[in-house]
């Protein structure tokens, strides 16, 4: 990791991604509020009571005082990013990767909503065929000279609809796979990733101000910037680890789904109900006839 300082850092899109991330990991949801010394009681008129709930508010005016602070610097340091007036640390091996990784969720993302698109697709013409079958089942009992004829359609247009069910079992499993993948595999990463942004940029409000100190600098903020190097440290080794085991994990899960997908696929449209009953058996498929669609807001 080095430090850039000046407009080429600017530049880099992190500066905006930490804002987000400071804004949603490092201000507390409902920060800490001098009024809440009203809480006092005034029940316990003991000594004791009294020093207790004195110490109590003391903490959260010294919480509040804290997360002010950092607000404040960490504010200050996207600002001075976004101007040009400040240096950040960069990893530039890491920060293609993540991005790599932001890209790759979004293809997926498209990828799972054609999925259920397809899935919804197949259930209609599913019922479609269906329908045809009884209807021609119930035309072959009230037309007898086109017995044979009606009764042969009826049974193809049932052949459809078995097989079908078991293609749209398939498409089921891998649509699954890739919502799992897609939605809390890569989702879990992207949460860690968004924390190491936070922690980079509270990590360089502190870095940047200690160095821009005449001498060493306050024990008190060189304890703090400490601290946040430790973390930031810490987070980008995670984010390091788990993107490396996301990407193996993500290549053995796709492997596998899909050459079902595409197994089944094959099996359907060529008619080979065989192959098809094969490859649901060989990936442990289970088959259940679906009696409603994939919801119409699946595919937002």
């Amino acid at each position: 990791m080095d430090d850039q300082g000046g407009p080429a850092a600017n530049s880099h899109n992190g500066a905006s991604d930490a804002l987000d991330a400071h804004q949603r990991y490092t201000v507390p949801a409902n920060p800490p509020h001098a009024d809440d010394a009203d809480a006092v009681s005034t029940e316990d008129g003991s000594g004791a009571g009294r020093t207790v709930k004195s110490a109590e508010m003391q903490q959260k005016l010294n919480n509040l005082k804290c997360w002010s602070v950092n607000t404040f610097k960490c504010s200050k340091q996207i600002l001075n990013e976004k101007l040009g007036r400040t240096s950040r640390t960069v990893d530039p091996e890491l920060e293609r990767k993540i991005e790599v990784l932001r890209e790759t969720q979004a293809k997926y993302s498209k990828l799972l909503s054609l999925s259920r698109a397809m899935n919804s697709h197949m259930f209609n013409l599913i019922q479609t065929q269906r329908s045809l079958g009884e209807l021609f089942a119930d035309l072959s009992v009230r037309t007898p000279p086109l017995l044979a004829e009606l009764e042969s359609s009826a049974r193809t247009q049932r052949t459809l609809a078995r097989q079908g069910d078991v293609l749209l079992s398939a498409i089921r499993v891998f649509s699954e796979a890739v919502d799992t993948l897609c939605n809390k595999t890569m989702q879990d990463t992207m949460l860690t990733i968004r924390q190491y942004e936070s922690a980079r940029v509270q990590y360089d409000a502190y870095r940047n101000e200690v160095e821009g100190q005449p001498a060493a600098g306050e024990p008190d903020d060189t304890q703090q910037l400490d601290a946040h190097k430790a973390r930031f440290e810490l987070l980008h080794h995670d984010v390091d680890v788990k993107m490396q085991l996301l990407d193996e994990n993500r290549l053995k899960v796709m492997k596998r789904q899909l050459v079902l997908l595409e197994t089944a696929t094959a099996a359907y449209f060529s008619g080979n109900s065989q192959a098809l009953d094969d490859v649901i058996a060989q990936f442990r498929v289970r088959v259940a006839q679906q009696t409603e669609p994939a919801s119409f807001l699946e595919f937002n």
